[in-house]
């Protein structure tokens, strides 16, 4: 049975709850919407001023990307497949890297020693990782920000479209259609991290992101990674609307 990977969860029952169409789903997706906060969106029949939430996508959709669809509609389970493809690729691409040819124990001998090393990084990182449990680290390879009417999101992935769950990312979102009471929608590949959070602290660099959730543990998030110039002024801007040290008011 394909795995669905975490960030993919939240959609699918979203697309259950409210009966969104494969291109409602996607387009939600493309505009940076929280599936987990969709209801605050859609008129329950108490709010007649709301448009029904398929129609507010679309709009938001057209508004965005000047278009009510997307060009290419693909399911959720289209998007898992695909994912999963990818991963088996990679996996034979890494075992065929590792085959040693016949009869080389030179070879072998150096392999045995990569293989050592490698058990004592990874043990090393894990012994890490145990004497600090209130901070989560990693490299981001990719950064991205973006606006779409009253949503802001900024995304950092160690690897950009990877089918691998366990793949290191933070996304941050906020929006500022409803009152969400300064909280921001913090969701990252360790579930610790994952919901709505007050802020307590937000230090953004060309280099790092360094974040307090306004809880006593498992609070603290710090990514590295490198940014130009002008990729960081426009992610900047995203980062303190998001933080509050902007007010859109």
């Amino acid at each position: 049975m394909t795995r669905i990977p975490t960030k993919l969860k939240p959609w699918f029952e979203a697309r259950r709850r409210f009966k969104l169409s494969h291109a409602h789903t996607q387009m939600a997706r493309e505009l940076g919407m929280n599936p987990r906060k969709l209801g605050s969106l859609a008129d329950g029949g108490q709010e007649p001023w709301k448009l029904p939430l398929p129609e507010f996508i679309v709009e938001c959709y057209r508004k965005s990307f000047g278009r009510s669809e997307p060009e290419h509609v693909r399911s959720l389970e289209e998007v898992v497949q695909a994912e999963e493809k990818r991963r088996k690729e990679k996996q034979a691409r890494k075992a065929e890297k590792m085959v040693i040819p016949a009869g080389s124990s030179q070879l072998a001998v150096q392999a045995d020693g990569l293989a050592s090393a490698s058990q004592r990084q990874t043990r090393s990182r894990t012994l890490a990782s145990a004497r600090d449990t209130r901070t989560m680290r990693f490299h981001a390879n990719h950064v991205s920000s973006s606006v779409s009417g009253d949503y802001y999101q900024a995304m950092f992935e160690a690897e950009e479209d990877t089918n691998d769950p366990n793949s290191p990312y933070l996304l941050i979102q906020r929006q500022f259609e409803t009152s969400d009471g300064g909280r921001c929608y913090i969701e990252t590949h360790d579930e610790k991290y994952i919901g709505h959070f007050l802020l307590r602290r937000v230090e953004f660099t060309p280099e790092r992101l360094s974040i307090e959730f306004d809880r006593p543990s498992d609070n603290l998030v710090s990514v590295t990674f490198s940014m130009a110039v002008s990729d960081f002024e426009e992610a900047s801007q995203v980062i303190k609307i998001i933080s509050g040290e902007v007010d859109l008011q």
